[in-house]
């Protein structure tokens, strides 16, 4: 049973649906709500992709890849690495998010935008690290 995007809204500012932070984690969802909001009503929307993110007040149990590795070093673990290491991944600093979090609310772009990846700075293979 599928529920309208306003009505989803609507409940979670009432508090009788469930939270916008049990709705993180699935990327494809707050995008369609989000477009589904932005078709129906007109609502300018901007839609960004943020890659993994590091910087100062990261929370150490987390369970993201950098945040993982930082604690595995800090008790002197071995890092781990998944499968045989050749997964990619791109890297950004705080700071740099935020830079490209205010261009695309100031642009007319709705996306979905990816803030994180560029030409110049390849991913990074976790083997490497």
């Amino acid at each position: 049973m599928s529920t309208a995007p306003q009505d989803v809204i609507k409940g979670v500012l009432k508090g009788d649906s469930p939270s916008l932070r049990s709705l993180r984690w699935d990327g494809g969802r707050r995008r369609r709500l989000a477009f589904d909001y932005y078709r129906e009503h007109q609502v300018p929307i901007r839609v960004a992709r943020i890659f993994n993110t590091y910087g100062p007040r990261m929370a150490l149990d987390d369970g993201r890849v950098v945040s993982n590795f930082v604690a595995q070093a800090l008790r002197g673990e071995d890092l781990t690495v998944y499968g045989d290491g050749q997964q990619t991944r791109s890297f950004q600093y705080v700071s740099d998010l935020v830079a490209g979090l205010v261009s695309l609310m100031e642009s007319e772009h709705t996306g979905p935008f990816n803030i994180g990846a560029s030409s110049s700075s390849p991913p990074v293979v976790r083997r490497e690290l």
